[in-house]
């Protein structure tokens, strides 16, 4: 399944069938929507909230969710995206 957001329509995708909806009607918990605002969030923030961590970066900021903590690891990939007031994780399979 493959699920994209561009800010306004939420697109899926999956075994050749895809279907796009208006992205406004949808959970904020939605992956794609809470990904799609964290990199908004980090690519606009002219003071972004970036530290070096031991194994890679750690950015931390605020989406409509609530406050995020985005691990980065030392070879460009993702760890884990937190958002902890709205108890949500996304760990990333490597």
């Amino acid at each position: 399944l493959v699920m994209e957001y561009d800010g306004k329509t939420l697109s899926f995708s999956f075994a050749g069938f895809s279907y796009k909806v208006d992205g406004s009607n949808f959970e904020r918990k939605n992956p794609a929507i809470v990904i799609y605002e964290v990199f908004d969030y980090i690519n606009s923030d002219s003071q972004l909230n970036a530290r070096k961590i031991d194994g890679g970066f750690k950015y931390e900021g605020k989406i409509s969710l609530g406050d995020f903590v985005l691990i980065q690891n030392e070879d460009n990939s993702f760890d884990s995206l937190t958002v902890k007031s709205a108890d949500y994780k996304i760990q990333f399979i490597n």
